[in-house]
């Protein structure tokens, strides 16, 4: 089993100016949001029909229409890049129309359709350029031998679900899971048939989890399925079904394997996710120490109890094989 990929916990960044951008560029609209990101583009719009008829031929306020585009393509996507497009060419037609003294038709024209085709091809590019990026983010949060998500992808949900769970006060728990005798595995059938054991693990806790529940590979032999909604008598039904499919799982393909599972329950979001994090971890082990193949469930995160338990001493070394 491999230590250290949750031996050095990622504290709480402070938001700095980079993570601030880089969170506004990720940030997709939903809901009301989009309705209110149209509101803006239509607004936008609207000041660059009034700043290009009220200057006339002059003065060229063209450029105005390209922020609602980009700000539709990136946001909103492909269609609705387009759309805004469609909408600033019109406008600009109208504006330019409409001012005196009005230039010719011919130039309107062929001014409009290389400024709709240079705004397209901006619109289309950004939006394939948000689309590569997203794609890129998934796969750097997900597992690549198990397609399940890794431990990058657990920590930012895990947050994520405890700050909600803070707000509406529901409970919230974490199956911490490693597979017993992974390494007599290794050494005897080859790294082929361990690779092999963790994706059919990925694949059963992708078929049992809910869709509200996040399933993820820690690294090595180690999973965790954290469990939205979940008191710890919900987590520990849920935990012994896993233990279950993955023991029968085991015994069809005759590895010498089974699973110990840690249980850890935050109640009303009382604890952060690194403090449930660390309480599952620590409930896995008792689960080895017990004999292995068994579940325990540690203490309340954010109690009394859990206080004295994270002081006891550290885990023996042995008890990870």
């Amino acid at each position: 089993m491999q230590r250290g990929a949750l031996g050095q916990r990622e504290a709480t960044r402070p938001a700095t100016p980079i993570s601030l951008i880089r969170r506004l560029l990720e940030y997709r609209p939903r809901g009301p949001a989009v309705a209110i990101a149209w509101v803006l583009i239509l607004a936008t719009c609207a000041v660059g029909f009034a700043a290009c008829y009220l200057s006339g031929p002059h003065l060229d306020y063209g450029s105005i229409f390209l922020l609602p585009s980009i700000v539709a393509g990136w946001y909103l996507g492909l269609t609705a890049g387009i759309l805004a497009v469609g909408i600033s060419a019109a406008a600009w037609v109208i504006a330019a129309v409409a001012a005196e003294p009005a230039p010719p038709m011919w130039a309107v024209i062929v001014n409009a359709i290389s400024r709709f085709a240079v705004f397209l091809m901006i619109v289309g590019l950004l939006a394939r350029v948000r689309k590569l990026l997203e794609r890129l983010g998934e796969q750097s949060r997900t597992d690549a031998l198990t397609g399940i998500g890794n431990r990058r992808a657990l920590l930012e949900r895990g947050q994520h679900d405890m700050e909600a769970a803070m707000r509406n006060g529901s409970p919230t728990s974490l199956l911490f899971m490693d597979v017993d005798n992974f390494k007599v595995v290794n050494d005897r059938f080859g790294h082929a048939t361990g690779d092999q054991v963790v994706r059919e693990v990925g694949g059963t806790l992708a078929a049992i989890v809910r869709k509200t529940d996040f399933a993820a590979r820690l690294g090595g032999d180690e999973f965790a399925v954290l469990l939205n909604g979940s008191n710890e008598t919900s987590a520990r039904l849920v935990a012994e079904e896993i233990r279950e499919a993955v023991g029968a799982l085991f015994r069809a393909k005759s590895w010498p394997l089974s699973l110990s599972i840690g249980i850890a329950t935050a109640a009303g979001g009382t604890a952060s996710f690194e403090g449930l994090l660390d309480a599952s971890d620590r409930a896995m082990y008792s689960a080895k120490e017990s004999g292995k193949d068994v579940i325990v469930a540690g203490p309340a995160t954010g109690g009394p109890e859990w206080t004295r338990a994270r002081e006891r001493a550290p885990r023996s070394p042995e008890s990870a094989l």
